[in-house]
Order: structure tokens, then sequence, then C-alpha cells
């Protein structure tokens, strides 16, 4: 369409669709209402900066109650809460940076927020798209033509995104699913249900990212990645800058680096080590809380906390004392396995077949099961590592022949990308990772 105006009522109208998709309007009554707190607040510190804080605190306490964090109050099982958790960080940016001065009043009119906050390629789990990114998409999207559009880039990432979603998301959770009931040694079948439970996670939610990133090309939106290689990690805090990055990115740019920074400012903890633990331990447990109203994520926050503790000083135990800077070609491939590992048991108490704390924790039965459980959960990250390597010798080697160049044509990856599509479609294909983590 060649008026900007009509090209942001389908972007309008695909946002209404996606969000429609949920349930009916009553059921949406939250989500709907809250985006328009969200709206009216940003627009008050657009014209009043000095009401950000306040306006942050009453969000936050908004999206609290409508998700259930408080005791003393259960939504009803009839309403969902799509996407308020993304309307919430973006709208957290935005406000930030109109008191900042980053942006100006006018650069946040109500019809470009309204397209911002709502948008069906990152309300459903993400990626968290910053506004000044998303400001220039637009802008840029409202002058790109169809010849524009790479159609190989465009299918061959819905492609690989169905797959993972249709073919290898059964194979991974029907793996699980044995692995739980198998009558091995609990600590060796904990340890292999952990790892075939992140790897459902993330197979799933990766799947999702690669589908609505080839999606928003065809509308000229460059979303940003938020995965990237995890089984090429080599410790813990780099697993995390690898996986859900604009996650990552959003806690530690608006709340890592400030907790860090008052800690050592109001001398709370005595120098940045301390400092850094404390607010790892903070931060991580606000992360898994996040994931739900319930205490097994909190939990599991937690002791993603004590493992970026424990990474975190190993390294320095490292640059304190060379003796324990040994160098070993494994090395990485050890670290990465240990930081799957622990990831994977971490992970332990979210299992949808856990209802509490206690059921998680009785699980392991002993302290013996759980260090088999956990050497068992590293051993197959070591795999997945070397299987990582594997898998990208070969796909070199394909990309250098001929039949891979024509086998990934851009008519072919389309046939295939629709075929998937309607295969997707066909067995409502529910996003079971997506719909347990992200039900909001």
């Amino acid at each position: 369409m060649p008026v900007a105006f009509w090209r942001r009522g389908v972007l309008l109208g695909a946002n209404a669709a996606f969000l429609a998709s949920f349930g009916s309007a009553a059921a949406l009554t939250p989500v709907l209402a809250f985006t328009a707190a969200c709206m009216l607040a940003i627009l008050a510190v657009a014209h009043q900066p000095r009401l950000a804080a306040a306006a942050l605190i009453a969000l936050v306490l908004l999206f609290a109650l409508l998700r259930g964090y408080f005791p003393f109050w259960e939504p009803p099982r009839a309403v969902t809460t799509i996407g308020m958790s993304y309307v919430l960080f973006r709208t957290l940016q935005v406000v930030l940076n109109l008191r900042d001065d980053v942006l100006r009043p006018e650069d946040v009119p109500p019809a470009k927020l309204a397209l911002f906050l709502t948008s069906f390629l990152t309300l459903g789990a993400g990626p968290i798209q910053w506004y000044e990114e998303f400001a220039s998409q637009l802008a840029r999207s409202e002058r790109l033509r169809l010849g524009d559009v790479d159609p190989r880039a465009v299918f061959g990432r819905a492609v690989g995104g169905f797959a993972k979603l249709i073919v290898l998301a059964p194979l991974v959770s029907a793996a699980y699913d044995e692995a739980v009931r198998a009558s091995w040694p609990t600590g060796c079948c904990i340890g292999i249900s952990a790892a075939l439970f992140l790897l459902w996670i993330y197979v799933n939610f990766s799947g999702y990212m690669d589908v609505v990133i080839g999606l928003g090309r065809v509308f000229g939106f460059d979303l940003p990645e938020n995965f990237d290689r995890p089984d090429r990690t080599t410790s813990f805090l780099d697993l995390w800058s690898r996986w859900h990055i604009t996650l990552s990115r959003t806690f530690l740019t608006y709340m890592f680096n400030p907790l860090v920074a008052t800690m050592l400012r109001r001398r709370w903890v005595s120098g940045p080590i301390a400092a850094g633990a404390a607010s790892y331990l903070v931060v991580f447990t606000l992360v898994g809380w996040w994931h739900g109203p319930d205490v097994r994520f909190a939990l599991m926050g937690f002791l993603f906390g004590v493992a970026a503790v424990v990474n975190k000083l190993s390294q320095a135990a490292r640059q304190r004392w060379p003796i324990l800077k040994f160098r070993s070609p494994f090395g990485p491939t050890i670290s990465g396995g240990i930081a799957l590992g622990a990831c994977a048991i971490a992970a332990v108490p979210s299992w949808p077949l856990f209802q509490s704390v206690g059921e998680a924790v009785a699980a392991f039965r002993s302290p013996y099961d759980a260090a088999i459980a956990f050497l068992v959960a590293c051993g197959a990250g070591c795999l997945a590592r070397v299987l990582g390597q594997l898998g990208d010798a070969v796909a070199g080697a394909a990309l250098r022949g001929t039949t891979w160049r024509a086998a990934t044509s851009p008519v072919v990856l389309g046939l295939i990308a629709a075929l998937l599509s309607s295969v997707a479609l066909a067995r409502s294909v529910d996003l079971p990772a997506i719909a347990y983590y992200q039900r909001f």
C-alpha cells in the first residue's frame, strides 16, 4: 500500500486479530485495561517527567494484582493475561527514556504507541524490542516495497522455526515423558529428564522466535535476536547472554546495574564482588518469579542466582590465583556442559508435573541422588556442545554444495513454509512450552 496511514492500519488490525485469537473481549479485559493504563502513564510522563517513578510503581502494582501475585486475590480462570509482562517491559523503557530526555513528547504519539505496545510480532513471547528500534523500523517499513523483501531470509527462518515446533519439539517432549517414567536410578532419571526438559523449552521458544523474526521481515521489521547458540556457552553467565537475550538485557539495564550501583554507593555491602553476588541472587530470583506467581518459579530463579554467584566467584578466584588458570582443549566443552547442566537442574522445580516446591525437592530423595542428577545433566550439556560443533561442520560442508543452494531456493523454501504452516494450523499447535512459561 502506498499510503503510510493504511499500512499502519494493517498492522493495527493484525495486532487486534492476534489478541482476539486468545479469547473474547471479556476474557481479554485485563490485557486491554493494562495496555490502556500503560499508554496513559506514558502520555502523562511525556508531559510531566516527574511522574515517572509514581507511574511505574502504580503499573507494577496493577500488573501484580492482575497476574495474581497478591495472596488476597486470584484472577478468574476465564480471563487471559497474554503479553501483559511484555507490555510492562516496553512501557518501562519508554517511561525512563522520557524521564531522562532520551525521548521527547512528540516522539510518542498515541497511534505509534498503540502499535508498539500491542505488536503481534512481539506480544506473545517477545522478543523485547526497544521503542527507538521499533520507531525507526516502522518508518522504514512505510517505504518498503515487495521487491525489497528477501524471500530466502523470510522463508528460511520460518521453515527452521516450524521444523523445531512441529517435528523436533514433539520428539523431545515424548523423550522427556519416557525419561520421567523410566525405572532408572533416581539421579540418572532426573538428570536426563532435566536435560530433555531444557531442550524442550529451547526448541519451542527458539522455534517461535524463528517464525516471528522471519514473519517480521515481510513487514520490514528486524526483530532482535533472542537466542545465540546456547550450546556454544562457556559459562553460566555466558549462557544468560545467549538465552532470552532481550530479557537479560532488560533486567541488566534496569535492575542489575542500578542495584549494584546503589549497594556500593550506600555501602550496604563491602566491595563490588559482594554487591554483584547479592544482586545476582535478587535479580535472578525475580527473573524466575516473573515466569509465574508461584513459589516454584521463584525457587528456580534463586537457583539460577546461586549458579551465577558460583560462576562469578570462580572467575574472581582465577584472576586472584594464577595457578587456577589452567588451559585445556576440552575446557570450553566441560565448562559449557556444566553451565547447561546447572541451568537444567535449576529448572527442575518448574516442571509441570510438580504442584509445589515440596514435591520438587522430594523428587531428588537424597543429596547423593541430587549430585548424580547434576553430573548426568552436565554430561548431557557436554554432549550438546559436541553435537553442536559436529552440526556446524556438516552445515558448513553442505553450504558449499550446489545441491544445498538449490534446496534452499526461495521457491522451495516458500513451499515448505506454506506446508509446515498449514500443518501447524491443522494440528492446532499451541506451543506447549510457550503456553506453560509465557502464559501471560
